[in-house]
């Protein structure tokens, strides 16, 4: 990283690079169109900041050239520090404006929510995963079982409110399940497509939509 050629960029020069790095580490990939579609720069404008990061962090992202797009480097290091609220809630709801930095709270204030945030190196191998639909290698921390090697095959991320899942295909016990993410250890990126009985259509409790009639309790009072 370089954090005094960062720091004396213009504000909208590291919004726009703050997201190279985002998509590069969360999705795996970038091309100019994402560039041009969030921030409406022009192409040449999206080429100059991709050049730009590229100069900054070279081992962080590579062109591909047959397919037009940039990807993640074999040894990307993020050149900036993404918050893991603002990470869960980009991914949720999409990238918010702002720099992705950390921010200070006003008052003390303790969340029990961050006892449940994953780790960004955990988190962002997932991420591609699913956004790459590919399996991933993982070690995973289970309450009954304790710890195994398991090779899944991520679709979606769940937020319970409570903490974060992923809904994935497991391979060893060959069903569909979720994967608690703070449980989750070394994920690795695999590079064979899904079978057709692991994609998520055939995630029956997944697809399946259950009506429900709510009435009050009885013995509630009126």
């Amino acid at each position: 990283m370089h954090p005094q050629r960062v720091e004396s960029l213009s504000h909208a020069q590291r919004e726009r690079l703050a997201y190279i790095d985002f998509r590069l580490y969360f999705m795996g990939e970038i091309g100019r169109p994402d560039l041009a579609n969030r921030f409406g720069v022009a192409p040449a404008g999206a080429t100059r900041d991709l050049a730009l990061y590229r100069e900054i962090a070279p081992q962080n992202i590579e062109f591909d050239g047959s397919n037009k797009i940039y990807r993640i480097g074999k040894t990307f290091s993020p050149i900036f520090e993404h918050a893991t609220q603002r990470v869960l809630s980009a991914l949720a709801l999409g990238f918010g404006d702002g720099v992705n930095v950390d921010s200070q709270p006003l008052l003390p204030c303790e969340s029990p929510a961050a006892l449940s945030s994953p780790r960004m190196e955990v988190l962002a191998p997932i991420c591609r995963a699913i956004h790459a639909k590919h399996p991933v290698a993982i070690r995973y921390h289970s309450m009954t079982n304790g710890e195994s090697e398991r090779v899944i095959v991520p679709f979606a991320l769940v937020d319970t409110g409570l903490r974060w899942h992923a809904r994935a295909f497991d391979r060893k016990s060959g069903e569909f399940r979720d994967f608690v993410v703070t449980r989750i250890e070394a994920p690795t990126l695999l590079d064979d497509e899904p079978k057709a009985n692991e994609r998520p259509d055939n995630d029956i409790q997944w697809t399946r939509i259950v009506e429900l009639d709510l009435v009050p309790h009885p013995r509630l009072a009126r």
